[in-house]
């Protein structure tokens, strides 16, 4: 299981944080969350990650593709 998929699952299926994402559906399922669920993100990094126009996870993936 990819880390970034655990994070997100716990703020959208509180309280036990349990989601399945099937291999493959890793990018459908995160990238419509904010941003600041992606593990690693908190409140230094959030501020600079706006500041490139990323508001989701969605926007830093594609970003990293550029």
């Amino acid at each position: 299981m990819h880390r970034p998929c655990r994070g997100g699952g716990g703020v959208l299926r509180k309280p036990d944080g349990l989601v399945i994402v099937p291999a493959g559906a890793e990018r459908e399922f995160l990238s419509p969350l904010p941003a600041e669920v992606v593990p690693g993100v908190g409140a230094s990094t959030l501020p600079k990650l706006h500041a490139c126009g990323i508001q989701t996870a969605g926007d830093a993936i594609a970003y990293a593709e550029r």
